[in-house]
């Protein structure tokens, strides 16, 4: 354990490549202790979090997801991976099948219900709305506790929003304002219905909710520009 030790304190020192060579050496010398994974983990978190060299990142937590697949450090090795093909690389495609990989293998997992919605705003980047609109429902019938399920509604009336599907982007909307009145999300989705209002030329209802939630939106002049716009598009399809 000496090379463990000794790279846990070159970490705290600010010695982070030689910490790498030490971690690196400690696996390579016991490729078989329960410590080699959290090494690895290690590693990846050091050249991710710290040094922003992700290709290094990707290359050691795909080792450490091939080498040790089952693990508690695997599970967030293969979830850090997954999190820098979506965020730093766009791979959307790709970051899909790491989180997909993810919840086949521990599908009861804490943080199932998490890369559930991770596959789902994937579909989304995709361009794929219709299958992102399944995720979503497959998270909501499948994790009814999951304590961000107001997100889960959020994102999914914006999927169904871009996609064109206005009636059940409206019915996602709502269910925020019904059910999760203290939701982070609740402004944005009174704003999301007069959006969706709007595109379905119903004015006086997309006014309705402009004006209700103007005085709490976070950018009050983008209300007044919705709201001017509103007006000439009515006198648009008036003519």
């Amino acid at each position: 354990m000496s090379d463990f030790y000794r790279a846990e304190k070159l970490v705290r020192e600010g010695k982070f490549h030689s910490a790498i060579e030490y971690y690196a050496s400690f696996v390579k010398q016991h490729p078989e202790h329960p410590r080699a994974p959290v090494a690895l983990l290690e590693i990846g978190k050091v050249q991710e979090t710290i040094l922003s060299n992700f290709d290094h990142a990707i290359v050691t937590y795909q080792n450490l997801v091939n080498q040790y697949p089952v693990s508690e450090s695997t599970v967030e090795g293969q979830e850090r991976l997954a999190k820098i093909l979506k965020n730093q690389k766009n791979d959307y495609q790709q970051a899909l099948t790491e989180f997909d990989k993810l919840i086949r293998a521990v599908p009861t997992h804490q943080k199932a219900p998490v890369f559930q919605l991770e596959i789902a705003q994937c579909y989304t980047l995709l361009h794929q709305y219709q299958q992102a609109d399944l995720e979503f429902e497959t998270l909501i019938e499948r994790y009814p506790d999951f304590e961000k399920m107001d997100e889960v509604f959020f994102k999914k009336a914006n999927n169904n929003y871009i996609a064109g599907q206005y009636a059940q982007a409206l019915e996602d909307y709502q269910k925020i304002i019904s059910h999760f009145e203290r939701s982070e999300f609740r402004v944005e989705a009174i704003f999301g219905l007069a959006s969706t209002y709007e595109e379905l030329d119903d004015f006086d209802k997309a006014k309705k909710y402009y004006e209700e939630v103007r005085n709490e939106y976070p950018s009050p002049k983008v209300i007044d520009i919705r709201l001017s716009g509103l007006e000439k598009r009515k006198a648009n399809k008036k003519m």
